[in-house]
């Protein structure tokens, strides 16, 4: 683990962090530089990741229950806790410094939300890096994250393989 904190992060009231994953790439260095900043300000970490709540039937003239997506809504989100708690097993960290969710919502809504309520004093995601035609064309996660956030919010760039 890197030593990313200075004698002013030491300073920083800094107690709860939320570092969302998606499960990609980017996700180990979200989680370094989230497990490592939790550890040097004693922070709670709270390690989430949103699943997607499925399609807006009424656009289509469908109700939900001619088409229900529940069981896969249901089945990803056991995988997801699954996955999240595995992750949470290679943190440093003591268990009960650790907290992991599993949020059913849009992402940056999903996101903004839970560090609403569970009072988050930093929000950690990850950027792929698609470059500017790939968030005009599908957007950011971060990007939203960053915009919107009420709160400070870090962004930790992928690995690039040299």
């Amino acid at each position: 683990m890197i030593d990313i904190c200075s004698e002013f992060c030491h300073k920083m009231s800094m107690k709860t962090i939320v570092a969302a994953v998606d499960f990609s790439d980017v996700t180990p260095p979200v989680m370094e530089t989230a497990s490592g900043l939790a550890a040097a300000l004693g922070a709670q970490l709270h390690l989430i990741h949103t699943v997607d709540p499925g399609p807006n039937y009424a656009v289509y003239g469908f109700s939900p229950a001619e088409f229900p997506v529940s069981p896969i809504t249901d089945k990803a989100r056991e995988n997801a806790g699954n996955r999240l708690k595995a992750l949470a097993d290679t943190f440093p960290l003591p268990g009960d410094q650790v907290t992991v969710a599993t949020i059913t919502a849009m992402p940056v809504e999903g996101i903004l939300r839970y560090a609403k309520e569970n009072d988050a004093d930093l929000i950690i995601v990850g950027a792929h890096g698609h470059g500017f035609l790939g968030a005009m064309l599908i957007g950011s996660v971060a990007q939203g994250i960053v915009r919107r956030a009420e709160r400070p919010t870090l962004i930790v760039p992928g690995r690039k393989d040299k």
